[in-house]
């Protein structure tokens, strides 16, 4: 019988070195999975976060923290969205009319979110199962297209639901960003947690808030004024396309989504302005299985607006009177 082939010890020695490499890659991953795994179910983790993540820069944290520590089912309703959901739509109000108390109605709003992003949230909304989730949205849904930064919160199932093939090559610097932060808590929000926990590394940045305040100011003006463009609005933008995959998953967790239409100030003196984003979600809203409140009957003037976009409170109470019937009709349809 010949000789079984020799394995050289430089040969060895390489192959053990590689057998080495893989079993520390391996443990490593482990360990990241596990420490994910146990920051996600830390209770004491995400009151910490809540209760101290303050700002914009850490809004991403936040919202976390507020959809993590609920206990399923414990609900009436969601509201989210970009900052319209914190401002716009008066909680106690939507609590009332479903017969709860305000602590049932959860706010979370992301300042300068879009709605892909928003729809990012939708494995969160999941797991809590509310019955209803009101997203209140502007004009500038039909954008078509989204901001060109790291997401907040990203997941690659609700990813691949929004965007095809072609669009994730486009974007696969931004897709892959996100695939990583949806590795760990830690990553997502590594910008958060530095700020929470080593504050002082962020005492330029204070000292020069007033300079970079000015350039957020005169860089939204731009903008809005690119926003005007009603070329670029359509109802096949990708952000239409992502109110119908949150809708399809809250559905699928057997609630219903509410798309409540708010207007600008702008729109307030020039209500057919609004008219597209009217026509577009109607439709929409038949086919994607959401139901849609429009701004129909609604009676605002400049006085309810403290900027913008971004209601009074006086404001916000005509706003959420005028969303009720819709609410209401709703819940009773999910009670059945």
């Amino acid at each position: 019988m010949p000789d079984s082939p020799s394995v050289s010890p430089a040969e060895s020695e390489s192959l053990s070195a590689t057998r080495t490499l893989l079993l520390i890659v391996g443990f490593s991953i482990f360990i990241v999975w596990l420490s994910g795994a146990l920051l996600i179910a830390s209770s004491s983790f995400w009151s910490y976060c809540r209760e101290h993540a303050a700002g914009v820069p850490m809004a991403g944290l936040r919202i976390e923290a507020d959809l993590r520590l609920p206990e399923p089912g414990s609900l009436k309703a969601v509201i989210a969205g970009a900052s319209l959901a914190e401002t716009n739509i008066s909680n106690s109000t939507v609590a009332k009319a479903l017969g709860g108390e305000t602590e049932q109605v959860l706010r979370v709003g992301m300042p300068g979110a879009t709605m892909v992003e928003v729809a990012m949230l939708a494995p969160l909304l999941q797991r809590l199962h509310p019955r209803l989730v009101i997203v209140p949205v502007s004009d500038l849904v039909l954008l078509p297209d989204i901001a060109r930064r790291q997401w907040r919160l990203y997941d690659p199932r609700v990813a691949g639901e929004i965007f095809n093939f072609a669009e994730i090559l486009a974007d696969h610097d931004q897709q892959a960003s996100g695939l990583l932060s949806f590795a760990h808590p830690v990553i997502r929000h590594r910008d958060a947690l530095r700020r929470l926990f080593f504050p002082g590394a962020f005492v330029e940045e204070r000292v020069s808030k007033v300079v970079k305040d000015r350039q957020k100011r005169a860089e939204k003006a731009k903008r809005h004024k690119a926003d005007d463009d009603k070329d670029r609005k359509r109802c096949d933008s990708v952000n239409v396309r992502a109110l119908g995959v949150l809708a399809a998953r809250v559905r699928s967790a057997g609630g219903s989504l509410v798309v409540a239409l708010t207007p600008s100030r702008a729109d307030v003196l020039e209500p057919s302005r609004m008219q597209a984003a009217i026509d577009c979600l109607r439709a929409r809203a038949a086919t994607d299985g959401y139901d849609f409140v429009s701004i129909d009957g609604l009676s605002m003037g400049r006085e309810h607006f403290r900027d913008s976009v971004h209601f009074t409170s006086a404001g916000t109470r005509i706003f959420t009177l005028h969303l009720l019937p819709a609410i209401r009709r709703v819940d009773r349809a999910m009670a059945k």
